[in-house]
């Protein structure tokens, strides 16, 4: 029979084993695509990135002018296309340690925290399921998006910020504390005249068209969804390759010639 003190040792060692399978560490993010040299730096100073390759997410900027556009797909499997005359920034992205990828599971497998500074015009992202835990925030001139979407779009036209959630959830705070919701195929919009009152939202439902509309916006970010795949090499390194999965190859073709 183990002693008392064998029994706590081997209960420390288990929750350090834990802790340790558990841990932290900063996620990573590829660029698929880009489109007539937007501007890509980290904190401050130029950064070259080669399509494809995979890089540390925190700090990065990515400044699309007219005519340029930029998608990534971030280790979470959160995919954001930055489109023209607009900007986002790596503030924090973070990860649970292991975690990979599975193409036909449609929850994110371990929590992540990620959160984007975006400046307009516009972005669209899809993503996984977001765990219990996980965070994603997107922060703009306005107050911050707490995102528990899937499918949505932000745009920022100067004198209103919009977020049009396909599918999932959305929670709006101003940079005053006041807080409102966007629900499952819902538009919530946020002008500069209202950013601080108590419900600052105004909240429009999307209509059938409006849908089918958005989800043709969104199918580049579907395709950068369904071509990279994330995983660990022999070394325990992780690194991104493209990939055609056989449920792509198994769909039908969009037009019969």
């Amino acid at each position: 029979m183990k002693s008392l003190k064998q029994i706590l040792t081997l209960l420390i060692l288990s929750i350090a084993s834990t802790s340790l399978q558990s841990a932290e560490v900063e996620g990573a993010v590829v660029l698929h695509s880009i489109r007539n040299t937007p501007v890509i730096t980290r904190n401050g100073s130029a950064e070259t990135i080669k399509t494809g390759k995979i890089t540390d997410a925190n700090g990065l900027k990515i400044s699309c002018d007219k005519n340029q556009y930029a998608s990534l797909k971030f280790s979470n499997e959160i995919v954001v296309e930055v489109m023209q005359k607009s900007e986002i920034e790596v503030v924090n992205f973070s990860q649970i340690q292991p975690f990979q990828q599975n193409h036909s599971v449609q929850r994110e497998l371990s929590e992540s925290k990620l959160l984007l500074n975006f400046k307009g015009s516009k972005i669209r992202v899809i993503a996984k399921e977001p765990r219990a835990l996980s965070e994603f925030v997107i922060s703009t001139r306005l107050g911050d998006f707490i995102m528990r979407a899937t499918e949505f779009i932000v745009e920022d036209t100067g004198t209103e910020i919009s977020v049009a959630v396909i599918n999932g959830l959305a929670t709006f705070k101003s940079h005053k504390g006041k807080s409102d919701f966007i629900r499952n195929k819902q538009k919530g919009i946020i002008k500069n005249t209202n950013a601080q009152s108590n419900f600052p939202l105004e909240i429009e439902s999307i209509g059938m068209l409006e849908e089918k509309h958005f989800m043709q916006d969104l199918s580049a970010c579907k395709q950068v969804q369904d071509s990279i795949l994330f995983e660990f090499n022999s070394s325990k390194k992780l690194t991104a390759k493209r990939v055609i999965f056989k449920e792509f190859l198994l769909k039908s073709p969009k037009y019969n010639y």
